[in-house]
């Protein structure tokens, strides 16, 4: 009777762990809270072994390359090179600072694995096989300047059962400020950004650090307008594409409305070319979830920065990027 007791609760526990939360924008999602960020950076700089990868430049000159963490296999951006010493170094604290958060979450997802089948040995259950907790799947960092930086990190956490939650991890720091930044809900919201637990509603509408204000029905449903025809377009241009990263999804972008609906939840960055608006939501009916785990032609969709003018706050971020000229792909 105890065994049986036993094997529900694991079931009990898979099944809270699939419908909680499909993705993460921070850190910390089968774990308790992480500690306090302010000790992320002595983490990783304590924790991490790392390997250098080759410099990288982006369109402006400005030089990075990842460092990757050889335990975890978990990189990050660094910049190596850029014309304001001082922001250099105050973007490579905050990255230092998110590459020790995620390697926080790894190390506590591989112990919560770890308990798992220490239970499981208990009981005479087979042992779960698993190799990292943590597969990063695409790491890049995708816009810098001398006030802001932005990284996509995407990924897949190891769960004890047959689902695999998604890391899709968009942030953007602001040097000035020295403070880091993803979407959020509005100010005056009482629910947190998102689809709630068992994805049956949620609260959509959004800011996105000093740069975008959507904050009523009107802004909302005019942004998921704009939203919707460059997804559109993307899908033309992709519908002939080799690629498993499109065609894996290719179908939700050009006949299920589902995908396209208005409780959509969103992970936004920077590139040069425009705002990058990465698509959570796409579950593809044979359960594949590749269109969700790389950059590819249809994810995320760009939207160009004079089209956003509408819904931008008025500011430094704002004057930066309307005047930037489209330069690179994302």
């Amino acid at each position: 009777m105890k065994k049986v007791i036993v094997a529900l609760l694991f079931l009990l526990a898979t099944v809270a762990s699939a419908r909680a939360v499909n993705y993460v924008d921070g850190w910390g999602i089968f774990t308790d809270p992480l500690p306090d960020r302010s000790t992320w950076a002595a983490y990783y700089r304590s924790h991490a072994r790392v390997e250098l990868g080759p410099q990288q430049r982006l369109a402006n000159g400005i030089a990075w390359r990842l460092h990757t963490d050889m335990s975890t296999a978990l990189a990050f951006p660094r910049l190596t090179w850029m014309p304001n010493a001082r922001s250099l170094r105050v973007a490579n604290a905050l990255l230092e600072t998110a590459h020790g958060g995620a390697l926080l979450d790894a190390h506590a997802n591989e112990r919560r694995l770890q308990e798992v089948n220490a239970l499981r040995r208990k009981y005479g259950w087979a042992e779960l096989s698993f190799g990292p907790a943590i597969v990063q799947t695409d790491i890049a960092l995708t816009y810098a300047s001398d006030r802001l930086v932005s990284v996509i990190d995407l990924g897949l956490v190891r769960s004890e059962g047959s689902f695999r939650t998604r890391i899709i991890r968009g942030l953007t720091f602001d040097l000035d400020r020295q403070t880091t930044t993803h979407v959020q809900a509005c100010p005056l919201s009482d629910e947190r950004y998102g689809k709630n637990w068992d994805l049956t509603k949620g609260n959509f509408q959004f800011v996105f650090g000093e740069l975008l204000s959507i904050c009523s029905e009107s802004a909302y449903s005019d942004f998921i307008r704009l939203l919707r025809a460059h997804e559109r377009r993307a899908a033309i241009t992709a519908a002939d594409s080799t690629d498993p990263h499109v065609t894996s999804c290719i179908d939700y972008l050009t006949g299920k409305e589902r995908n396209i609906s208005d409780d959509r939840q969103m992970v936004l960055y920077l590139t040069f070319d425009g705002l990058a608006v990465f698509n959570v939501d796409f579950w593809p009916e044979n359960d594949e979830i590749i269109c969700a785990t790389r950059r590819s032609a249809i994810n995320p969709i760009i939207i160009p920065y004079a089209e956003l003018a509408p819904f931008m706050i008025e500011g430094p971020w704002r004057d930066e990027l309307l005047a930037l000229l489209p330069v690179s792909k994302h």
